[in-house]
C-alpha cells in the first residue's frame, strides 16, 4: 500500500523546470522528493562531495582507535608508543585530506 496515494500533476515553465532539475541534481534527490521537501518547508541542501565520506571515515577510525587506547590505558595504566604513533599517523592523514579539500 502506498503511503502517498494522492497524485498532483503540475505544469511548470522551462525556467521553473531547470531550477527544479538543478536542485535535484545538486541535492542528489529525485525531483518528487525535492518538491515534497519544499512543500514541507525543508531546506534543500547540496549533497556533500564524495571526499567528505572519506574524511568522515577517517575521523571515525581515529575516534575508535583513541577509544580503544583509552580503555587499555584505564585498564593497564600505560599506553604503548606504537599505539600513539598509529593514531598520530591517522590524524595526520586525515588533516592532509581535509587540507586537500580546500
Amino acid at each position: 500500500m502506498r503511503s502517498r496515494d494522492i497524485q498532483i500533476p503540475i505544469r511548470v515553465n522551462e525556467k521553473e523546470y531547470l531550477k527544479l532539475h538543478k536542485l535535484a541534481g545538486e541535492s542528489g534527490l529525485p525531483r518528487e522528493t525535492v518538491i515534497r521537501n519544499l512543500i514541507m518547508g525543508e531546506r534543500i541542501r547540496a549533497r556533500p562531495p564524495d571526499e567528505y565520506v572519506e574524511v568522515y571515515r577517517l575521523v571515525s577510525n581515529i575516534a575508535n582507535n583513541v577509544n580503544q587506547i583509552a580503555h587499555v590505558a584505564n585498564a593497564t595504566g600505560n599506553v604503548r608508543p606504537d599505539q600513539i604513533r598509529a593514531v598520530t599517523m591517522m590524524i595526520n592523514k586525515c588533516w592532509n585530506r581535509i587540507k586537500d579539500l580546500y
